[in-house]
């Protein structure tokens, strides 16, 4: 119960005390006096009464006042109490407050850092776990790219074993039919097998099968273009067909990527002595020689073109040295033979006549004999 009103209840219960005591000190009156005595009493009565009434009057001013006065007391006092109890419920609140506040931001935090803490545990194992799965996968990735590699070598490794089998047996068959046979197959193998394109193109050209030799050669080129080899045997191929402009294309190109090729040299020689350059002809057979002493080709052909140009001389010596090279050269026989007899015809001396006569005849026999025997 609140002050102000304990108060006001001493107060009123203090009041009926008073008017209480006031009311028993009133004596009695005797019934049995006489009516003058009665009246008299009566009278002073009254005037006691109203005497004591208007003492308590004055009192109950006096208790008024009194109450006023505690009364703005007590108010004063209720309302500094009500200050003070808002003042403190104020302080409680905003100190509530800040406890909720604080609270607030440091359970959270609290919680947030654990949280955290825990997520950054899961985040790690998390972590761990994809990085080791990562390394399985690349370790299995790893390996599957080794199989597959490995697997492709020995692919490749038994294409390649296979195409070489059939390419050496190619070289080895004597029958061109068979051999380009062979050739197609380990071309079958292997679309880019060059050595088998040029080949089969060799022996296609020697068969007659000028277009299939062409398209070979025309392969090889497309998928090698500094080949100076395949140049020269589609130069050889382009004058067996009679275009000679375009074997004179070949050989030169071959001998731009070559320039000592020997036999490139000798070829364009025959090329050129057959289009009438015989100076052309004649530095291309010199050139072959120098490049390889032992070309007994092109000293037959210059020995040819020597004889030709009326220089026999020249000629039987060519013809000799190829021989010297190549004991077994029946062409180089038979053209040295033929260098002999010219010599016969313009000579006077018989005796000479008769030798010239008879070494003619001995390379003739001996050109027949290495035919025969197949050495030729």
């Amino acid at each position: 119960m609140r002050p102000k009103y304990l108060l006001a209840i001493l107060l009123l219960f203090a009041s009926l005390c008073v008017f209480g005591q006031q009311r028993n000190t009133i004596p009695m009156q005797n019934p049995q006096r006489s009516n003058n005595a009665s009246t008299f009493y009566q009278h002073d009565l009254i005037m006691q009464l109203q005497a004591e009434n208007q003492k308590m009057k004055m009192e109950i001013e006096h208790l008024k006042e009194e109450v006023d006065y505690y009364r703005g007391d007590v108010k004063a006092k209720v309302s500094e109490i009500d200050e003070d109890h808002s003042r403190w419920t104020a302080w409680i609140c905003l100190f509530v407050t800040l406890i909720a506040g604080g609270m607030g931001i440091a359970v959270p935090l609290f919680i947030n850092h654990r949280n955290d803490k825990e997520l950054k545990e899961q985040v790690k194992k998390a972590t761990e776990q994809a990085e080791k799965a990562e390394k399985a996968h690349k370790d299995l990735k790893d390996q599957l790219d080794n199989i597959e590699f490995v697997a492709k070598r020995a692919e490749a490794a038994a294409i390649d074993a296979k195409t070489s089998q059939l390419f050496t047996e190619a070289l080895n068959e004597k029958d061109s039919y068979k051999a380009i046979r062979l050739y197609d197959k380990a071309i079958a193998l292997n679309p880019n097998f060059l050595e088998a394109y040029g080949n089969r193109g060799i022996l296609k050209a020697k068969t007659g099968d000028h277009a299939g030799a062409l398209a070979d050669y025309d392969k090889v080129i497309e998928l090698k273009p500094n080949d100076a080899r395949t140049y020269y045997n589609r130069g050889n191929l382009k004058k067996q067909m009679g275009n000679r402009s375009g074997a004179l294309s070949d050989y030169n190109t071959a001998i731009s990527l070559k320039q000592d090729y020997s036999e490139a040299f000798n070829n364009r020689g025959i090329l050129k002595s057959d289009m009438v350059d015989q100076v052309g002809a004649m530095s291309d057979y010199d050139k072959a020689i120098s490049f390889k002493p032992n070309n007994v080709n092109a000293y037959n052909n210059r020995g040819n073109l020597k004889n030709r140009m009326g220089d026999q001389i020249g000629a039987l010596s060519d013809y000799s040295t190829a021989i010297s090279f190549k004991p077994d050269y029946a062409k180089a026989y038979n053209n040295r033979a033929q260098c002999y007899r010219k010599l016969a015809e313009s000579e006077q001396d018989p005796t000479k006549k008769e030798e010239l006569i008879a070494k003619a005849e001995a390379d003739e026999k001996k050109a027949e004999s290495l035919k025969k025997s197949g050495k030729a």
